[in-house]
């Protein structure tokens, strides 16, 4: 990981902006038939970046996650309505029982010649982060990308004086993100398989996030 000199943050709150899509590119093509568990993914993410500072150098205030689900299945291929609804119940389960993280929702579009294909995530998620920096509510945006759209949202990030810390793996990232960023960690897949956070399907006995070894985390609360 490389970090980049500066001074102490005007506050220690994060905001956290995940591409749901290449997390599932990355789990797919790295741990074939693993899933995820990921309410302790989630927990311990900014781990990553803490590790060897102070406690809480970096605290996330909110977590937000993409992805996009189609508007309906119709002509759809069997396999792939079963991962549609896979993914449906993933990121419900994200809504249900993850603290302080709000799934953001695109749309997908599929076709014979082009299969599934995201419309308008990156852009969605791109003004997203450009906003939430520009907001002087966070002093840090952690990005778990590694598509060199988001370079743009990142620029406007610094601008307004907030530090991005970039949270990928090296295979695929582009380039100018990585430098767009002003630290970056490399070796997510690594991380995730260290951090035993990739299990057998069979493992996942709460309907979509944490192993049975792990049952006992905090489920999302509520307020009202």
């Amino acid at each position: 990981m490389m970090i980049s000199p500066g001074y102490p943050p005007r506050f220690s709150m994060s905001a956290v902006f995940v591409d749901g899509g290449y997390i599932d590119k990355l789990v797919t093509k790295r741990f074939p038939g693993k899933q995820l568990a990921v309410r302790p993914f989630l927990g311990q993410l900014l781990d990553i970046l803490n590790s060897g500072r102070a406690p809480d150098f970096l605290k996330a205030v909110r977590t937000y996650w993409y992805d996009a689900v189609p508007e309906d299945t119709e002509g759809f291929p069997d396999h792939l309505k079963e991962a549609v609804k896979k993914n449906v119940r993933f990121l419900d389960y994200i809504d249900e029982h993850c603290n302080n993280v709000d799934v953001k929702r695109g749309l997908v579009k599929y076709s014979i010649k082009e299969g599934l294909r995201q419309k308008g995530v990156d852009v969605f998620m791109g003004a997203d982060i450009a906003l939430t920096a520009w907001t002087g509510r966070v002093s840090d945006i952690v990005l778990v990308a590694q598509d060199g759209d988001f370079v743009p949202s990142v620029t406007v990030a610094k601008s307004a004086m907030v530090q991005v810390h970039l949270i990928t793996d090296s295979e695929g990232l582009s380039l100018d993100l990585k430098k767009a960023c002003d630290t970056f960690y490399l070796k997510l897949g690594d991380w995730l398989q260290q951090s035993k956070l990739i299990h057998d399907p069979s493992e996942i006995t709460d309907g979509g996030g944490v192993p049975s070894s792990l049952s006992s985390l905090p489920q999302r609360t509520s307020t009202s």
